[in-house]
């Protein structure tokens, strides 16, 4: 899972903004490539820089991980780059470097993804490097042993981080019974019990064509990418065999849990149910969430925790969109003489978009403060794609969502289009749930009586 650095590549990306002058209003030009044996890509083409950027996904992710082998999509993740075909790790590390190859993986709970960079001139033996890690990765014994040790420690220092571990402890209560309640990088005995074996046949589940997503941005044409596409990808097999996931029905509340640690501070996790990417609310949602504590310190929750109180150095909000479920999701951390305190507030003003007349909700969130809203949402919206990387993790997203190619288009008109009346509607449908908790820390959460 070893990155090779690229800081020069990184340095001329900020420039690809220059190149693209609709990104401001309309987003990238996107083309439809079609491979002859029909592998499908957005491609998003600039000939300024000699820079070539594929972002790919394969849906299925943690969340299809065995029972027993929690872990094992992000530890055969780390893998990927660590040895293929008849290159060892340390070959396969030093193709890379040799030829200023930026090439990793990474898995969440929906998907495996992997990001490649290179300079055109070593396109060949970039995409070489590809197609050898995802047509024959080696999961060799002495690899298998050092990932095991990196996720190691990596689920130690997490297990001592208390954000880390209120999230995971929020996870496995809301999604309790489904895969989503554990978390991508599994615990200790799982991955200790994954086995080469266990490697190649989750490997061979999992990576295929009917599930593969691919966005390239950069030096290549259509036509050349077409043929790219088939080079590299034409040997998967056509259809993954992962297990099918339900829908995840997400636990009501109110409930609180708490976990004990030494330390002047709670770490409250904090949200309920969210709203699907496709659902009317969405956007007019979204707007509310950025005024109630989803931009800065400039927001209700914000001022009322930080600004009036001092209570918190932040209160943030987001909305957590999966494949099977939809999260609200919020958090703080407080002194602990004062995290009761700071979750009463946020509580009592999550209370006021449902239960207050609505000329009180529009002093919060009317006039000005939704066009603010609008301004920043709509004129920050270009800075998303301001390098080859963001572009290529733009169209990703979209996919793995399935926004249509013309979403780059219509996303600010639709927030322009947000009136007052649906925003409160909005909010209104985001809070009408109880939330649930969880906290760590020296102060066990009360639930409001």
């Amino acid at each position: 899972m070893r990155l090779n650095p690229l800081p020069f590549i990184a340095g001329l990306g900020f420039f690809i903004l220059a190149s693209f002058p609709a990104l401001a209003l309309k987003g990238p030009p996107i083309e439809a490539v079609t491979s002859p044996s029909g592998i499908q890509a957005w491609l998003v083409r600039d000939e300024t820089l000699p820079i070539l950027t594929f972002e790919l996904a394969w849906r299925g992710g943690s969340a299809t991980d065995p029972e027993d082998r929690h872990g094992l999509t992000h530890l055969m993740a780390s893998l990927l780059n660590e040895g293929a075909g008849a290159l060892d790790a340390m070959a396969f590390q030093k193709k890379m470097a040799d030829n200023a190859i930026h090439f990793g993986f990474n898995a969440d709970r929906d998907g495996l993804t992997a990001k490649l960079r290179c300079l055109s001139q070593y396109k060949k033996a970039c995409f070489e490097l590809l197609k050898l890690a995802v047509t024959a990765p080696r999961f060799d014994a002495d690899a298998i042993a050092l990932m095991k040790n990196s996720h190691g420690a990596s689920f130690r220092r997490q297990a001592q981080n208390p954000r880390s571990m209120a999230y995971r402890a929020f996870f496995a209560s809301v999604f309790e019974g489904h895969p989503y309640a554990h978390d991508p990088l599994g615990d200790l005995a799982s991955v200790e019990a994954i086995t080469q074996s266990d490697l190649h046949t989750h490997f061979q589940r999992h990576v295929a064509r009917d599930n593969m997503h691919i966005s390239v941005v950069g030096d290549i044409d259509a036509r050349a990418l077409a043929e790219l596409l088939d080079e590299v990808f034409a040997g998967l097999p056509a259809q993954n065999s992962l297990p099918k996931i339900a829908k995840a029905r997400i636990e009501a509340g109110p409930s609180s849990q708490h976990i004990a640690r030494d330390g002047p501070q709670t770490t409250v996790v904090f949200g309920h149910a969210g709203i699907a990417l496709t659902d009317p609310n969405f956007f007019p949602a979204y707007l509310v969430n950025l005024v109630l504590a989803g931009g800065g310190t400039a927001t209700i929750l914000g001022e009322e925790v930080r600004e009036k109180r001092g209570l918190a150095y932040g209160v943030g909000t987001r909305f957590v969109p999966l494949r099977h479920a939809d999260l609200w999701v919020g958090s703080v951390a407080s002194d602990n003489t004062t995290a009761q305190q700071a979750m009463d507030i946020i509580q009592t003003e999550l209370t006021k978009f449902t239960s207050l007349p609505s000329r009180l909700i529009y002093r919060l969130f009317g006039g000005p403060t939704l066009r603010d809203g609008k301004d920043y949402l709509t004129g920050s919206y270009a800075l998303g794609f301001d390098s080859g990387a963001k572009i290529a993790g733009q169209m990703i997203y979209a996919q793995l969502h399935d926004r249509p190619m013309g979403y780059f288009e219509t996303r600010n008109e639709k927030i322009e289009a947000v009136t007052l009346a649906q925003a409160l509607e909005a909010a209104r449908v985001l809070f009408s749930h109880d939330l649930r908790i969880s906290s760590v820390g020296g102060t066990a959460i009360a639930l409001p009586k």
